[in-house]
């Protein structure tokens, strides 16, 4: 019989958020992106 092994897993977001106003307006909208190139598949990340 096998040992049972314990993981954890930490998931930290230092990112700056998104305004109110862009989540009504912006934030899934298709094929428009915040990133010169991007493709604007719906999930918003913030340029660098």
């Amino acid at each position: 019989m096998a040992d049972k092994g314990v993981g954890r897993l930490d998931i930290v977001d230092s990112g700056c958020r998104m305004s109110p106003d862009f989540i009504r307006n912006g934030l899934f909208k298709p094929f428009v992106s915040s990133k010169n190139g991007g493709f604007g598949i719906g999930a918003f990340e913030p340029a660098s």
